[in-house]
């Protein structure tokens, strides 16, 4: 969107005016992502950590919820080790990286 010309924070508080609004697009989104500061409300690793305890119970009933697998591997794709000290939201530094662009 930003690459678009559109100001991050006034989509933002257009998605919190209508059906898209959640907790994480209130104050997660705004309070850590926009920001970038991030501050640690839940570890990166302990999602990483359930992310993988929700797959083994997919495969365990034997579901087919192929997104869970994109979820897992976005969320992998910040080592584990370097997870421990990050907030979840952290997670977006690796789709900035990937996609080359710049949330502000």
């Amino acid at each position: 969107m930003k690459s678009k010309g559109v100001d991050l924070s006034a989509a933002l508080n257009c998605i919190n005016h209508s059906s898209g609004k959640s907790s994480m697009s209130e104050n997660i989104m705004a309070q850590l992502v926009l920001s970038r500061s991030f501050d640690k409300t839940f570890a990166l690793d302990l999602l990483q950590k359930d992310i993988g305890i929700a797959v083994d119970l997919i495969h365990e009933e034997s579901l087919n919820l192929p997104s869970i697998h994109l979820i897992q591997e976005q969320f992998a794709l910040i080592e584990k080790e370097s997870a421990s000290p990050l907030d979840f939201s952290a997670a977006i530094q690796s789709l900035k990286k990937i996609n080359q662009i710049e949330l502000r």
